[in-house]
């Protein structure tokens, strides 16, 4: 999510035991926001027929759980996946219950206030499921709709190595865009329906990467599975990612990160490049207000600060704030750039 030109970091989570507790850890880690199922993935509802049907009791977790305002603003909701659902089913009791389940998770979101919410699209099989979010949005649903799309399917990746390059052995399209602009055709391109975009270990060609960057990207999602280790066991980005990332900033896309244990680590990552990406924006906005420029230099020194492990901080020579000039700073960012 974008606020006030900055971009946030959200935790993407599986699934989620205790809500409030997840939440906490999140934003102690340093996290923005995070994004949660809906419902559990395994609960299966049928509305149409079935041993279900008469089933009583709330499908899913409380509104009382969390206050509004967290609603409001930390939370993303994840519907159900499309692999599980039959959205575009033949069979039309398979249909019309997968749509009901949809809408049923679509008015829980709009009731609670949610920000947003991710769909994820796994082929280009995704005509009704696209009219079903054209009519959301043109009913007025308040939140922003993040199709998540993955930037190279599996099946693309181990074409490389095969001569039917193009074509899955299914017969349905690999070109994980032609999914993206087959959905955002047939949802009459809404302001309000944007882009998910997962971030691949293996980068496609850069003609394709530009192609995603023309699209109205509103978050990426980092997987803790494209990360590297640095010599001292940190999680570290490739270079090529680290551009990438660069790159969405550009379009004002979100980091978004997998779960993983150790997590915070992440964090430290995606900021880098985004602070190297709006370092010069930032001179730009701050360098009229001589206040808000020194305020930015103090959240440098206390980022560096806090990296520094307290057993070091004896021997580690860091700058006073309040003595330090414009020079000084820039000197501690130089030598304690390990650290971030």
């Amino acid at each position: 999510m974008m606020a006030a030109g900055r971009v946030s970091c959200g935790l993407e989570y599986p699934i989620v035991h205790e809500l409030s507790h997840a939440l906490q850890e999140s934003s102690k880690s340093g996290y923005d926001f995070i994004s949660v199922p809906l419902a559990h993935p395994r609960f299966t509802r049928e509305h149409v027929e079935g041993k279900a049907k008469a089933r009583q009791g709330a499908f899913t977790r409380s509104d009382l759980l969390l206050s509004s305002s967290e609603w409001n603003s930390l939370i993303v909701g994840k519907l159900t996946m499309a692999s599980i659902l039959n959205l575009e089913s033949s069979v039309s009791s398979l249909r019309m219950n997968s749509e009901e389940t949809l809408n049923q998770e679509l008015t829980f979101a709009a009731h609670l206030g949610l920000p947003a919410i991710t769909f994820s699209l796994t082929s280009d099989r995704c005509t009704n499921i696209a009219r079903i979010f054209h009519n959301k949005v043109v009913q007025g649903v308040c939140y922003q709709v993040w199709v998540r799309v993955p930037m190279q399917a599996p099946e693309e990746a181990a074409s490389q190595y095969r001569s039917d390059r193009k074509q899955s052995g299914d017969g349905f399209e690999i070109d994980t865009w032609s999914w993206w602009n087959k959905f955002h055709s047939v949802a009459n391109i809404q302001k309000k329906i944007g882009l998910t975009l997962e971030v691949s270990a293996d980068l496609p060609e850069q003609c394709v990467i530009d192609r995603w960057l023309g699209e109205p990207v509103r978050s990426a999602v980092l997987p803790t599975s494209i990360w590297l280790s640095n010599k001292k066991g940190f999680p570290v980005l490739s270079r090529a990612h680290q551009q990438l990332v660069k790159s969405l900033t550009q379009v004002e896309a979100d980091p978004l990160t997998d779960f993983a244990r150790g997590y915070e680590d992440y964090l430290q990552c995606p900021l880098q490049p985004l602070m190297d990406n709006l370092e010069s924006q930032t001179y730009e906005v701050f360098e009229k207000d001589p206040v808000k420029y020194r305020e930015y230099e103090r959240a440098m020194y206390l980022a560096i600060s806090d990296r520094v492990p307290e057993e070091e901080k004896d021997t580690k020579q860091m700058a006073g704030f309040d003595e330090a000039d414009d020079d000084d700073v820039q000197d501690l960012l130089e030598s304690h750039a390990e650290l971030l």
